[in-house]
């Protein structure tokens, strides 16, 4: 049986001591919750590639099912020490989008999804990549 999270490390530390890895899960609650929250499917939110407000979202609900208290402000500033201690944010929504394939909320999950990067077909077969926004969206 295939997981139904992704493993994501976020380059935390305690002190000198690094903290282990979070795991990214959607369940049909946080999924819901990011649909509601974007305004649009996860696969449109996806179909927007890599831009911050996707990143900070996705981030915020793929976490809230092992930490009910994630916040969006939270997944933000979690991002952002990311960022600062040279985390790559394609590798994380790279693993964002695995957590949602995984997951099986999208549609049943694939069971060797390891060189899976692309989001579910059932999640994004209605979406179309849109023209950037300037200053609404942020890509890589």
């Amino acid at each position: 049986m295939p997981l139904n999270y992704v493993e994501f490390d976020f380059l935390e530390k305690v002190g000198e001591e690094k903290k282990p890895p979070r795991r990214l899960r959607y369940t049909v609650t946080t999924a819901h919750a990011l649909d509601e929250r974007a305004g649009v499917g996860i696969g449109e939110l996806m179909s927007r590639r890599q831009n911050v407000h996707a990143m900070v979202l996705m981030t915020c609900y793929a976490l809230q099912y092992s930490d009910a208290s994630m916040t969006e402000k939270r997944a933000e500033a979690l991002v952002q020490r990311f960022i600062d201690r040279q985390g790559d944010t394609g590798e994380l929504f790279k693993a964002l989008v695995k957590a949602a394939n995984r997951s099986g909320v999208y549609g049943k999950p694939d069971e060797d999804d390891d060189e899976e990067d692309a989001p579910a077909p059932n999640a994004t077969s209605a979406a179309a990549s849109p023209e950037p926004r300037p200053g609404v969206d942020d890509r890589a």
